[in-house]
């Protein structure tokens, strides 16, 4: 017949099990993110960019024509914005002598851009099951080397003061990305943060 458990030896087990089953708990927690109401866990999730995320909504609407259009930055965004422009009002695109190629930021007026229902899709617009929707998606690999160029070696130097160095580049949008605090930032950090959101969050 065997010896008789020590003194608090089922005291010392159950403290042990409830410690274990509440470690792996709390780990498994931490690795955690919930994506459309589903857990993704795995090491490492912790540290990606919440996804689906509306951070700056661009959107325009050509309602007597039913079309809605996001205007997505680094993915033909100034097309978008000409094209619905054009659909807007013709009349006005041509006396403005503008074109499908404009650079939008440089042209001195744009009517279109001054009309609240071209910026703000209607509800009714929103919830007509006739109304089509269209966004221009680039390459995300190209469209994060067209935003490196352009900000770091182009005519509009905002690169951080990371002095070209893309790895500096990417952690400072990325951290900017994972932050919820974006009214303090400086305007050229919210400038590149709008140009640098991964394009699954910003549409």
């Amino acid at each position: 017949m065997g010896s008789p458990a020590p003194k608090y030896f089922w005291i010392v087990v159950t403290f042990s099990v409830s410690l274990s089953v509440y470690g792996y708990f709390y780990f498994q927690s931490h690795y955690t993110v919930y994506v459309d109401g589903h857990a993704v866990n795995f090491p490492g999730v912790e540290n990606f960019i919440q996804p689906f995320i509306s951070y700056f909504p661009e959107t325009f609407a050509v309602p007597d024509k039913k079309l809605i259009s996001c205007g997505i930055p680094k993915s033909m965004s100034q097309l978008t914005i000409n094209i619905m422009c054009l659909l807007y009002d013709e009349e006005s695109f041509r006396a403005e002598n503008n074109s499908l190629s404009d650079n939008w930021l440089n042209t001195t007026h744009r009517y279109c851009l001054d009309k609240s229902e071209f910026r703000n899709p209607t509800p009714q617009l929103l919830n007509d099951y006739e109304t089509a929707r269209f966004v221009f998606i680039r390459d995300p690999i190209h469209r994060f080397v067209s935003l490196y160029l352009e900000k770091c070696f182009g005519t509009d130097l905002y690169c951080f003061d990371c002095d070209g160095n893309m790895r500096c580049f990417i952690q400072i949008i990325t951290i900017d990305m994972n932050s919820r605090n974006l009214l303090s930032y400086p305007l050229y950090n919210m400038l590149l943060l709008f140009h640098g959101i991964a394009i699954s969050i910003k549409t």
